[in-house]
């Protein structure tokens, strides 16, 4: 099969697609191939020639995903010395997030034992984010692990709000926030 043909090309957007309305209405355990079949109007044929599975699927769609994740991840994690960079970076990795946010939101709930992108996304947060606090930690007062994990659990969360908000916020404004809310609130304590 040649994937760059156009053909080929539709066949597998139209599946997707219409697993990812699937996944609107369903549970992943609840959707089953011939559901997908039905949806997207093909024959089982069709699909086995691109997919092994419903799983091989949203596989295949997490490893989109999570390329594109670490690719603008990476990219971010290189402009850490210019503040002005670090927000033009993440802004542009919410952004091209948003564009995909229907189908980003429903991959993330698939939950199995082979998928979960979220926790994907979390891990290689925490790889990223562990090995760039490593390389600039104070010997005596940094706890890695415990800034990593702050680090990646507040950026995570700010990436589903921004994802599954219908407001569009700016990076920089929910930065602002955090702010105030520790000045304001847990630094009064």
């Amino acid at each position: 099969m040649n994937k760059s043909d156009l053909r080929v090309i539709k066949t597998e957007r139209n599946i997707q697609g219409s697993f990812l309305k699937l996944l609107e209405k369903k549970s992943f355990s609840e959707i089953t191939v011939q559901d997908i079949l039905d949806e997207a109007l093909i024959n089982r044929t069709t699909f086995y020639r691109h997919y092994d599975s419903k799983y091989d699927l949203v596989s295949k769609l997490n490893e989109t995903v999570m390329a594109r994740f670490e690719q603008l991840l990476t990219s971010s994690l290189k402009n850490r010395s210019n503040p002005d960079l670090v927000f033009k970076s993440v802004e542009g990795m919410a952004e091209n997030f948003r564009k995909d946010r229907n189908m980003i939101i429903a991959l993330w709930r698939v939950r199995d034992e082979e998928n979960d992108l979220y926790s994907e996304m979390e891990r290689l947060m925490r790889d990223k984010f562990g090995g760039f606090l490593r390389k600039s930690a104070d010997s005596e007062g940094d706890d890695i692990e415990y800034q990593t994990a702050i680090m990646t659990s507040m950026i995570l969360t700010t990436f589903r709000y921004l994802l599954e908000s219908e407001e569009t916020h700016s990076v920089k404004e929910l930065t602002t926030q955090v702010n105030r809310l520790i000045r304001k609130h847990l630094l009064q304590v």
